[in-house]
């Protein structure tokens, strides 16, 4: 390529030249990348300015769905660490009494003491019914085995007790009576470690030798007390005949062997009325039989048969009546059905027993006193346990005066509606409050997490919709600079003005004490005596502790005041939050919303703009090579005019020759 000087022929410089105008050219460009800069701009402010609002909205969707924690309820137990609860919305507010006799267990059993190096036998086992094959070793291998293969039923720890000596612990999974465990031992694996023997089960030889003490209890007229009605008694004492509403009370305090009594057995049963004979055979009822079709004719006809019937059986009647165990100072009542065999466990020695019946005569029965059980070696179904730590028991507890058992301490939902309790310490004669209340604690989050959002979208607007202040004349570009990137946008000012419209709205209110608007639970824009700027920018505050006490003692209030159902059709339609919620929706919509197209319709304006400023570009680019062009045409005639002038020259003016 030749070099070229600019200017060499004409002594212009068109290289200058060129670039000079090529600019004026490309003028536009800047005007053009100055919109785009300010596009970009308002879209990012607009992006932030919908993420604000969805997250204003998402708030407010909590309060209005189903994740508002207005009806959540705790339980509190007092003293703490007995009970532990999990109430849901369904658990009604309320004081309730429970005690706990005695926590549920699982079985626990231990080897006998074992030197480290004993080595143990290979072999097969069998946990309820899941086998698998033991190749030997050390105990602490063997411990691995249990747990590997059996850790849906069991889990085996080793306990050290000295040195060189520990203990092999084994317990079930599962707590309750149900957690005894069907082992089988063929190769004796268990047997050899003192911990499992097969065969018939020694306690129950034992049982058979020497079965349990029961104490049956007769029904003496010395010893029965009339308080109401009148009794009966069997010829050989054993069945007490109470007429319809008595009240007889039995002395057990002369029984030599009370103090042994843990259980009171005895039987209910209605007295069974003799039949009557030599009644009339003549129908008592009359009913329409089976349907019959004739024709005659042609003509079909319809008739029906008449049923005819003797006394239609009675169904079975229960009676409710009452058995009180008297203390001394105390007494515990149960309310029972007749034809029940009853079982009371005693709290301490009992001084007498009280029947009570209603509305027909019942017989009391076969009444027993059990005494308390031992501890015996605990059996499964082929053998014991000779070193059992402690045998698998049900939870017993005494709730609303009425004792029962569970299989486990944990997630009992059957006692209150709507709350799981988890028994932690057991309370023998010792009542325990669980109290249900309103759990405010979560509800108050919610809250506050909309009063951020929505000052952080409140703020958000007023500075990026500020205006500048022109202070100084000629310095407009300069001031314009502060002012807020969406300052000539109407969408902000109506989201705002929506805003605050719905915040200072009331809104229908049923339940007492009737909470219309946000102030009335502590919600405002500023307490009283604030300063106006402060009250004008619209920002929320909370006062705590008003907004606390009324969720506390008003949720549903509270929870109406944010989202009602006005029509009764159990369907949201009304409140703070639901229509607020509904407001924000347009704005906030992905597809067709209002900042949306917005934002789609400035990439578009986006996309025009770098087609401009590609067109500007390459005329600039077109024009530039034209000026080239020309001015290269022109250096060019310039010296082909300068060689010809010089050539003339030269030819008609002649160098003198020297003498």
């Amino acid at each position: 390529m030749p070099i070229t000087v600019s200017g060499m022929a004409s002594g212009i410089n068109t290289h200058e030249m060129v670039e000079k105008l090529v600019e004026l050219e490309k003028a536009p460009i800047e005007r053009l990348q100055q919109s785009e800069k300010s596009l970009k701009a308002e879209n990012e402010a607009l992006e932030e300015l919908r993420r604000k609002t969805k997250k204003l909205q998402d708030s407010l969707r909590t309060l209005s769905g189903f994740e508002a924690a207005f009806e959540q309820k705790k339980v509190i137990s007092d003293p703490p660490g007995f009970v532990e609860g999990i109430a849901n919305k369904k658990a009604l507010p309320g004081n309730y009494k429970i005690e706990i006799i005695a926590l549920a267990s699982s079985l626990a059993f231990s080897s006998k003491p074992i030197n480290k190096d004993l080595r143990i036998k290979g072999g097969r086992l069998v946990f309820n019914n899941k086998s698998a094959e033991f190749k030997g070793g050390s105990l602490s291998e063997f411990r691995d085995f249990l747990n590997k293969y059996f850790k849906d039923d069991i889990g085996a720890t080793i306990v050290h007790l000295q040195q060189d000596q520990s203990m092999l612990v084994i317990e079930s999974k599962k707590t309750g009576r149900n957690s005894e465990l069907k082992i089988e031992d063929p190769d004796g694996l268990l047997n050899e470690l003192d911990m499992y023997k097969s065969g018939p089960p020694q306690l129950e030889s034992q049982e058979k030798k020497n079965p349990p003490e029961v104490f049956s209890l007769l029904f003496d007229k010395k010893d029965l007390k009339v308080h109401k009605g009148q009794f009966g008694l069997s010829p050989d004492k054993k069945t007490l005949e109470l007429k319809a509403n008595s009240l007889v009370e039995m002395d057990l305090s002369r029984n030599p062997d009370i103090e042994k009594f843990a259980k009171l057995r005895f039987s209910f049963e209605p007295k069974k009325k003799e039949a009557e004979h030599n009644k009339k055979q003549s129908p008592l009822f009359l009913e329409e039989g089976y349907t019959e079709t004739i024709q005659i004719r042609g003509i079909e006809l319809s008739t029906y048969t008449i049923a005819r019937g003797g006394e239609r059986p009675a169904p079975p009647k229960t009676s409710k009546t009452t058995v009180t165990v008297v203390y001394d100072g105390e007494e515990e009542t149960k309310e029972v059905d007749t034809a029940t065999e009853i079982e009371l466990s005693l709290k301490k020695t009992p001084k007498g027993l009280r029947f009570s019946s209603a509305g027909q005569e019942v017989l009391v029965a076969n009444l027993k006193a059990l005494p308390q059980e031992t501890t015996s070696p605990s059996t499964s179904e082929k053998g014991e346990f000779p070193h059992l730590i402690r045998k698998g028991q049900n939870a017993r507890i005494r709730f609303s005066g009425v004792e029962m058992e569970r299989e486990s301490n944990e997630d009992i939902k059957d006692l209150l509606e709507g709350v799981s309790l988890n028994l932690r310490k057991a309370s023998p004669g010792e009542e325990i409050e669980i109290r249900i209340v309103a759990n405010s604690d979560k509800a108050l989050e919610q809250i506050k997490s909309f009063v951020e959002a929505y000052n952080e979208l409140i703020t958000y607007a007023q500075d990026s919709t500020r205006s500048a202040e022109i202070k100084e004349v000629g310095k407009f570009h300069e001031m314009k600079q502060k002012q807020g990137i969406l300052v000539t946008n109407a969408t902000v000012r109506s989201l705002i003005q929506g805003l605050k419209m719905h915040v200072s709205n009331p809104y229908p209110s049923s339940k007492e004490p009737r909470f219309r608007i946000l102030a009335d639970i502590g919600i405002t824009t500023g307490a009283i005596g604030a300063k106006w700027e402060d009250i004008s920018r619209g920002l929320l505050q909370i006062n705590e502790e008003k907004l606390q006490e009324v969720l506390a003692n008003h949720p549903l209030s509270v929870k109406e005041l944010f989202v009602s159902d006005t029509n009764s059709d159990n369907r949201p339609d009304n409140g703070f939050a639901y229509t607020t919620e509904k407001f924000l929706e347009p704005y906030t919509r992905l597809t067709g919303g209002i900042i949306t197209t917005q934002i789609n319709n400035n990439k578009e304006k986006l996309k025009q703009i770098a087609k401009e400023i590609e067109k500007v570009e390459q005329h600039a680019k077109t024009y530039e090579n034209k000026l080239k062009q020309k001015f290269g045409y022109m250096e060019a005639n310039v010296a082909k005019q300068k060689a010809t002038g010089k050539f003339l020259s030269d030819r008609l003016n002649p160098p003198k020759k020297e003498d």
